[in-house]
């Protein structure tokens, strides 16, 4: 199951009643990582997370940034889901989700995709940079 757009308080709570009733791998992806980083990740894996990370981001590299300062609290699978901009915003260019690969295969393991204003060309240049021989 993954809690995905979460604030870490609804996290907390999701994970506190389903943690131990569900025999599924419970994934949390926060919105907004509130300060300190570090307490509030270990929180959310103490409470049975088994993977962390975040989604809808702006910019490619602010949620990359925030995946570095994961990887630091936890060897857990990592979730790196940046959007690409809401309708009528200027995102980031599906080639730089490419031009990023190599910073997020050094963060392994991590689970990697987009949120909104992602298009399949996003996803494609993801794919074609982190699987180069297909």
């Amino acid at each position: 199951i993954v809690l995905e757009t979460f604030v870490v308080e609804l996290a907390e709570r999701a994970l506190g009643e389903l943690a131990g009733r569900l025999r599924v791998p419970l994934l949390v992806s926060l919105f907004v990582w509130p300060e300190p980083l570090a307490e509030h990740a270990r929180r959310l894996i103490d409470l049975g997370a088994e993977a962390i990370g975040s989604n809808c981001q702006r910019a490619l590299d602010e949620a990359v940034r925030l995946a570095e300062r994961l990887r630091e609290v936890t060897s857990l699978p990592l979730i790196v889901k940046p959007g690409a901009g809401l309708p009528g915003e200027q995102g980031f260019p599906p080639g730089s989700f490419a031009a990023a690969v190599p910073r997020l295969r050094a963060l392994g393991p991590v689970l990697v995709g987009g949120c909104c204003g992602t298009t399949e060309a996003h996803l494609a240049a993801l794919r074609a940079a982190w699987y180069p021989s297909r």
